[in-house]
């Protein structure tokens, strides 16, 4: 289950991101995953909700936007969104492309932490 190793990573990431702007509790976590990058979601947010614990992040929620896939047809010059894959052509032209524009992406996008007290 690759999902722990990404969810450990995350957790790292954002404990880092915290300490680095002076400290927090992290209430929401967001991330952009996209169609093919191979992460199972509920896997990942099992492996998250292990991950956090007892870190900045032990009650943040994790928010996930999901990223279609988006090749560059070349007849059309257009980046495209894939309404199903396979297969990996242009759906206005039927065009084949090989030119992955969005859709592979795992990136942590946003980290949200609670108000302090003053």
């Amino acid at each position: 289950m690759h999902e722990l190793s990404i969810a450990m990573r995350i957790v790292e990431m954002v404990e880092a991101e915290v300490a680095a702007a002076g400290g927090g509790t992290v209430q929401r976590v967001q991330l952009r995953i996209g169609e093919l990058a191979g992460v199972h979601e509920a896997a990942l947010r099992f492996a998250f909700e292990q991950a956090r614990e007892g870190t900045v992040a032990s009650a943040a929620d994790l928010s996930i936007v999901h990223l279609p896939v988006v090749v560059f047809c070349q007849r059309c010059q257009q980046p495209r969104e894939l309404p199903r894959i396979p297969p990996l052509a242009c759906p206005e032209c039927g065009q084949p492309s090989g030119e992955i524009r969005q859709g592979e992406e795992l990136e942590l996008e946003s980290i949200e932490l609670l108000e302090r007290a003053l």
